[in-house]
């Protein structure tokens, strides 16, 4: 209690100080006196605001000096984030139930009525894994109990894709990046060990993939939501497939609110040095992204299984996983697409379709209602 008096006394100092300090420096000089219709309009406050925001003294150091005040005296959980000192985590919070009901209720009707195999996929965040990581305080919810209670709903009816063991059993591996609430390449390999086997094939062991560090010092969207919290950069990470006897190469189509794109390969490395280096992954999530793997004649390979997957952004770390072993991939972001876009799909030229989506997703998601249109 006394720590949060002292705190508030030093907020208070701050707060007369640094106004008093731009007024000693002129720092108002300039600002003419309002007329009674800028009163009235708000427009000389918002001219005071801008003043005082261009001219504020020193403000970047006094930004620094609040978060590490607010950090030192114990707030360990910042606007809705844990601050664990080496990674910024996202705190999921409890799922809405209406939306929730309103998921499974949609999936379990595709379920009744689909002609091909079905599987379900919910991935735990980083709260729910890397809880070696969280301050003592700290009561994330059980996204494990969530799964289990999704699961028990599709008894039967899907075939369900529990990868949250695998997920706690390596917490201490590189699964989550610190400064992006999102699976690493390695986090998705450790889905992709699990869903293979649901999907009727044979996981590739890691040491068929070399790996490529494409990007060192990487400092995602939480860093830069909280640019002075202290957190570990990352390392973006490609894998690529140790080629067997068939020769592989990948066609990815790229559908965004009616553009396409064309890329090479599953990798677009020039978007290493763009503003989100993370669309290095098929070139960045898009509403509908095709992928289509071919042999080096541009023939298709042998393996002609077709897989639809129905989800969210999780997608980008397991699919190149994946890829090797299907001969089309199409992935349909449901949290972006659009109800025409989901009425397009063709279910029927598919042998199986996955549905796959963050617990965060799947709890919060409003725009899983298109999937109505399936």
């Amino acid at each position: 209690m006394a720590g949060k008096r002292v705190s508030a006394l030093l907020f208070l100092l701050i707060i007369v100080s640094f106004p008093l300090a731009m007024w000693a420096q002129g720092g108002f000089a300039g600002l003419t006196a309002p007329k009674w219709g800028e009163l009235r309009s708000g427009a000389f406050a918002a001219r005071v605001e801008q003043t005082f925001q261009e001219r504020f003294p020193a403000r970047e150091e006094l930004s620094n000096f609040a978060w590490n005040l607010r950090y030192r005296t114990g707030a360990k959980e910042i606007d809705g984030y844990y601050v664990t000192g080496s990674s910024i985590i996202k705190n999921v919070g409890s799922p809405s139930s209406q939306l929730v009901e309103r998921n499974n209720e949609i999936l379990l009707a595709f379920a009744e009525r689909a002609r091909l195999p079905s599987y379900l996929l919910l991935t735990p965040t980083a709260s729910a894994v890397k809880q070696q990581l969280l301050p003592d305080f700290a009561t994330p919810y059980n996204q494990k109990a969530f799964i289990e209670q999704v699961y028990q709903k599709f008894g039967g009816q899907m075939v369900t894709v529990d990868v949250y063991p695998t997920l706690f059993a390596n917490r201490d591996k590189e699964l989550y990046y610190n400064t992006e609430d999102a699976l690493t390449s390695l986090g998705g390999y450790y889905i992709y060990s699990v869903l293979a086997d649901k999907l009727g094939m044979t996981a590739y062991s890691l040491d068929r993939f070399t790996i490529e560090y494409a990007l060192h010092g990487y400092k995602g969207a939480l860093q830069q939501k909280f640019p002075y919290a202290p957190a570990e950069s990352d390392v973006i990470t490609l894998f690529h497939y140790r080629l067997d006897k068939f020769y592989r190469t990948y066609e990815v189509t790229r559908t965004q609110d009616g553009e396409n794109e064309k890329l090479g390969d599953l990798y677009a490395r020039d978007r290493l040095t763009g503003p989100r280096p993370l669309d290095v992954y098929f070139g960045g999530m898009a509403q509908v992204i095709d992928i289509q793997v071919r042999n080096e004649a541009g023939k298709p390979l042998p393996n002609q299984v077709r897989l639809l997957i129905i989800g969210d952004d999780t997608a980008r770390s397991y699919v190149p996983f994946l890829a090797p072993q299907y001969s089309e991939i199409k992935i349909v972001d449901a949290t972006t697409a659009t109800p025409e876009q989901i009425e397009d799909v063709d279910l029927l030229y598919y042998d199986q379709v996955l549905f796959a989506f963050s617990t965060d997703t799947y709890m919060h998601c409003e725009n899983l209602e298109v999937l109505r249109g399936l």
